[in-house]
């Protein structure tokens, strides 16, 4: 019980707790004194989490500097020996941004790589080696829910469905599943010889005229997955399979494209989600936005994909090109993530500022108009300077700025004229 104890408030020493638990000991379960108030039990928990934890986390990096030093590389690891798996564990943390810096810091400066975990490589491989045999076999890729040589296998394969369908699943894997002809489109209750496959002429035009009819009823052709009604959920999910295989003929491929119909909605998604971000960035004139609103949930999603290695070197390219820097981006755990705020509303209205200075420069006046394509976040700035000076809300120190580089407070209408004029 005193050893419990010690471990919670962080006062054991290292070397006993790591003979503790050796011997199997169980630092869990401790009973606190009935006579101890509110305050020291929340004490007694914090020092847990911040002394305890942390001592059992200094240890195993010990132990990872001593094998470093003895050895001089990771490689030599196994992944299913205890180091292996702390190490898979430190690898998972980062990838899903809950390691802790200053542990992910330490592990950098032993040249640990932060790459995708060991043991799940392994593990698709030997799965991907399985599914082959079963093809051969019985050739077909259709393994049945209770496949007696391998439990596993038929949901590996459900799990590669649904990563396929995400837009989720590495071109390496799909390209290897393609290979042996895997259905990625056959789920639970069918057999690829017995469920449509919408080849069949009469039988592509008859659901085609229902997703017509989908679409005048529901404003698009995009079918939510779990919309069963006429087929139309796998028929959708038939055709951008094909298409991404190359088995869908031209017509078919034009004559869906003219209802409207997205042949990869999470790339479509993506895009629109990054065309958002980058009007954020035009009005704001940073990438930065709260973890609360759902444009910042997103961003955080490409940090996570970036970390996980599942971002593609395009979409990490396009961010990059708007100053979204996602190689250097820490996600802060905080409440407000003001951390991650680098422009300061004064920056923004001075580099606003800057730009006005070099319309007048370009055009002789500052006479922007309301609507301005070549920068519409900065017409947007600009017409609200003239509404805060006529309402009594610009500041005197903004104001006299304007006022001396001769900037135009006429209304919006009289200065888009006046520019039409020019």
């Amino acid at each position: 019980h005193n050893q419990k104890l010690a471990y919670i408030e962080g006062k054991l020493p290292s070397e006993l707790q790591t003979q503790l638990e050796e011997i199997g000991f169980d630092f869990s379960n401790v009973a606190i004194p009935d006579n101890d108030d509110g305050n020291e039990r929340r004490r007694r928990k914090n020092n847990r989490k911040s002394g305890g934890t942390r001592i059992i986390w200094q240890t195993r990096y010990d132990e990872l500097k001593a094998y470093l030093a003895d050895t001089g590389t990771f490689d030599s690891i196994a992944a299913d020996s205890p180091l292996g798996v702390r190490l898979n564990r430190q690898k998972e943390d980062y990838a899903s941004q809950r390691l802790h810096f200053d542990r992910e810091e330490k592990l950098k400066e032993l040249g640990f790589d932060f790459g995708n975990p060991p043991v799940q490589e392994t593990v698709w491989d030997d799965q991907f080696e399985e599914l082959r045999i079963f093809r051969q076999e019985f050739g077909h890729t259709a393994v049945p829910r209770k496949f007696k040589p391998n439990p596993q296998l038929y949901h590996w394969c459900v799990n590669q469905r649904l990563l396929f369908k995400r837009g989720t699943l590495s071109s390496t894997r799909e390209k290897l599943l393609s290979d042996i002809e895997f259905d990625f489109i056959e789920g639970p209750g069918g057999s690829s010889s017995t469920r449509k496959s919408f080849l069949n002429e009469e039988e592509w035009e008859a659901v085609f005229q229902k997703l017509l009819e989908y679409k005048i009823l529901h404003g698009d052709a995009n079918v939510p997955q779990k919309y069963d009604k006429d087929g139309l959920s796998s028929f959708t999910q038939y055709m951008r399979f094909y298409y991404k295989v190359g088995k869908l003929s031209s017509d078919r491929i034009e004559r869906l494209k003219i209802i409207g119909f997205s042949f990869n909605p999470n790339e479509d998604r993506w895009n629109c989600k990054f065309e958002e971000l980058k009007r954020h960035k035009e009005m704001n004139g940073t990438c930065y936005v709260s973890k609360h609103e759902e444009l910042g949930k997103w961003t955080r999603m490409q940090i996570t994909a970036f970390r996980k290695g599942s971002l593609t070197e395009e979409r990490k390219k396009r961010l990059d090109e708007i100053g979204f820097d996602i190689a250097h981006r820490k996600i802060n755990k905080s409440n407000d993530d003001d951390s991650n705020k680098k422009v300061s509303p004064t920056e923004v209205w001075d580099a606003m500022f800057n730009k006005l200075l070099q319309f007048k420069k370009e055009h002789g006046n500052t006479l922007v108009p309301e609507v301005y394509p070549d920068d519409p976040a900065f017409a947007l700035w600009v017409g609200s300077q003239r509404v805060k000076y006529h309402n009594g809300s610009l500041s005197r120190e903004y104001a006299d700025r304007l006022n001396d580089v001769g900037f135009d407070w006429k209304s919006a209408e009289m200065i888009d004229q006046e520019f039409l004029n020019l």
